[in-house]
């Protein structure tokens, strides 16, 4: 008996630790909830950060002045980026689900945190 809850208590664990997100959830329109570096809030306001991820692989990006478009993949927990022209980026996908998704970053050597929510449809079905 000893045995079969230990068998069942490490599957448990290999199991929940499994952070490997399900692809087709970062579909659609996102909008910055926080921005956090080296833990503490930035000072930047998140609500500025937009993106939109579709589903043949491509993803828009705008913050204030700020706007890209280029093609996006996601291997395991990580997100990489890519502009015409331009080298690959990728960062860590920390969570990922139907209404939340949170990007670790490192910026010139510093550790950041973005937080995003899923934009929801309003009563027309657009998403603003």
């Amino acid at each position: 008996m000893k045995y079969l809850f230990s068998l069942l208590l490490t599957a448990f664990l290999i199991i929940s630790c499994n952070n490997n997100p399900n692809p087709s959830l970062i579909i659609g329109k996102w909008r910055g909830a926080a921005w956090h570096v080296a833990g503490i809030p930035a000072g930047r306001d998140a609500r500025n950060v937009h993106f939109s991820f579709d589903d043949k692989g491509h993803y828009t990006y705008s913050y204030e002045d700020l706007h890209e478009a280029g093609k996006y993949k996601i291997e395991k927990d990580m997100l990489f980026t890519k502009l015409p022209r331009e080298n690959e980026m990728m960062v860590k996908i920390v969570t990922l689900n139907s209404d939340s998704l949170v990007f670790d970053m490192s910026r010139s050597g510093t550790d950041e945190t973005l937080f995003l929510i899923r934009e929801k449809p309003d009563s027309t079905g657009r998403v603003p």
